[in-house]
C-alpha cells in the first residue's frame, strides 16, 4: 500500500462499506484524517457502491389490521439478491415513525425527533419544539453555511383553524452546527396540496430539497423546492406533463428529474431538468405483458423501478404486488425482472451507507 499514489488509495477507500472505513481509520494518522473530511464523505456519497434497497409493504391480507401492519424489507446484498432479504427495522434502535433516510440518515419521530446514521450508529436526539409532526420531511447539506439542516412542513390540508383552512403552514428548520431550531414562514406553502403517497421524504440536490405535490385550486401536479442556504421556497416548478397521477421524483445523472407513466399506451418517460429546463430523456414501453401500477423511483445507471400486479393467481385472487426494475442498456431480451413480491408495495427507500458526522461537530 505504501507504494500506490495517495490518489489511487483515496479512490480504492471511497467505494468501501461503512464498517469497513470505521476500522481502517486505525490504520494510520493519514487515513483517520481523511475518512473523516468534508471531501472525503462527499465523495463516498457520489458512488453507488454501497447502496441498498429498503423496500416498505403490508402485509399478507389477513394481517392487515394487524399491528404494525407495515413490513420493511431490505437488501443488504447490492445485486438485489432474494436470499438475502431482511428484516429492516432492527436497524433502527429506537421506536416511532421514521422518515428517510437522506444521505444514509434517518430522521425519526416519536415524543422526541431523533437522526440516525444507519452505517456508523450514531444516534443524536434533537432539542424539543411544539411544532414536528412534519408531513414533509428533508434533510440535506446547506453549501452556504456548510452545515447539514433538517426541514420539517406541514402541508395546509391537514391544518384547520375554527373550522376553516389555514392559509399559511409553517416550516421549521434545525441546523446541526448551531444545534437550533428557525420557524419559517413561506406563503408559497399556503398554494399547496399535499396528496402523494410515499413522496413525504424530499429529495434533495445541491442545497435544495424537492417535494412532489399539487396546487390547491387546480390540483395540477408540481414541485416545491425549499433552498437550504437562504430557507426559501422561492418559485414553484411546474411539471411538464398534465397528468397528475403516475409520477415519480428522483435524481438521474445529478440532476432532478421524474418518471411519469401513461396508463393508456402502457409507456414510462423519463423527464431531466437541465438549466431550468425539463428535456425527456427516454421513453420506454409499451410494457406488453406487465400490470404496470405506478413507477417507484430510481436506481443505479439509469435504471428504475415500477410497480406491477403479481400476474400469479390462484382462482382469480388477488396474489399481491411485484417491483419490476427495468434497465433500459440491458443487452438482454427482456430489459425488466421482479426483484420482490408482497400483498402491497407502499413506495421504496434507498438507502445510501453514509459518514455524515451527526454529532454536531466540525469535523
Amino acid at each position: 500500500m505504501v507504494k500506490l499514489p495517495e490518489d489511487m488509495i483515496i479512490e480504492i477507500l471511497s467505494i468501501l462499506p461503512v464498517k469497513s472505513l470505521i476500522r481502517f481509520r486505525c490504520v494510520c494518522k493519514s487515513w483517520y484524517v481523511e475518512v473523516q473530511s468534508r471531501s472525503f464523505i462527499s465523495k463516498h456519497l457520489k458512488n453507488d457502491h454501497n447502496i441498498h434497497l429498503v423496500i416498505p409493504h403490508t402485509k399478507e391480507e389477513k394481517d392487515l389490521f394487524a399491528y404494525p401492519n407495515l413490513s420493511y424489507t431490505w437488501f443488504p446484498d447490492k445485486t438485489l439478491g432474494e436470499l438475502s432479504l431482511q428484516n429492516f427495522l432492527p436497524q433502527i434502535p429506537i421506536g416511532g415513525f421514521f422518515r428517510g433516510p437522506f444521505d444514509g440518515i434517518l430522521c425519526i419521530i416519536e415524543k422526541d425527533i431523533s437522526l440516525y446514521n444507519i452505517g456508523t450508529k450514531e444516534l443524536r436526539t434533537l432539542p424539543k419544539i411544539l411544532h414536528y409532526k412534519g408531513d414533509w420531511v428533508g434533510f440535506g447539506l446547506d453549501p452556504v453555511s456548510n452545515s447539514y439542516k433538517l426541514i420539517l412542513v406541514d402541508t395546509p390540508y391537514l391544518k384547520t383553524r375554527e373550522g376553516s383552512e389555514c392559509r399559511v403552514s409553517p416550516i421549521v428548520v434545525y441546523t446541526l452546527n448551531s444545534d437550533s431550531w428557525r420557524n419559517i414562514e413561506d406563503s408559497n406553502i399556503s398554494y399547496i396540496y399535499d396528496y402523494f403517497t410515499g413522496a413525504e421524504s424530499g429529495t434533495c440536490l445541491n442545497g435544495v430539497c424537492y417535494w412532489l405535490s399539487s396546487y390547491r385550486d387546480t390540483k395540477e401536479a408540481v414541485i416545491f423546492p425549499f433552498h437550504l442556504g437562504d430557507e426559501m421556497s422561492r418559485e414553484i416548478i411546474k411539471v411538464p406533463m398534465q397528468e397528475k397521477y403516475g409520477l415519480s421524483l428522483g435524481i438521474y445523472n445529478e440532476s432532478l428529474s421524474l418518471l411519469h407513466m401513461h396508463y393508456v399506451t402502457k409507456c414510462v418517460d423519463m423527464w431531466v431538468m437541465n438549466q431550468g429546463c425539463w428535456t425527456k430523456q427516454l421513453t420506454v414501453g409499451p410494457l406488453v405483458g406487465l400490470d404496470v401500477c405506478h413507477p417507484l423511483g430510481f436506481w443505479k445507471r439509469g435504471s428504475f423501478f415500477l410497480n406491477a400486479v403479481n400476474p400469479d393467481k390462484k382462482g382469480g385472487c388477488y396474489m399481491g404486488e411485484q417491483v419490476i426494475l427495468y434497465d433500459p442498456s440491458s443487452t438482454h431480451n427482456t430489459k425488466y425482472s421482479c426483484v420482490f413480491t408482497g400483498y402491497m408495495v407502499m413506495n421504496l427507500l434507498i438507502y445510501k451507507e453514509s459518514l455524515v458526522n451527526i454529532k454536531g461537530d466540525d469535523h
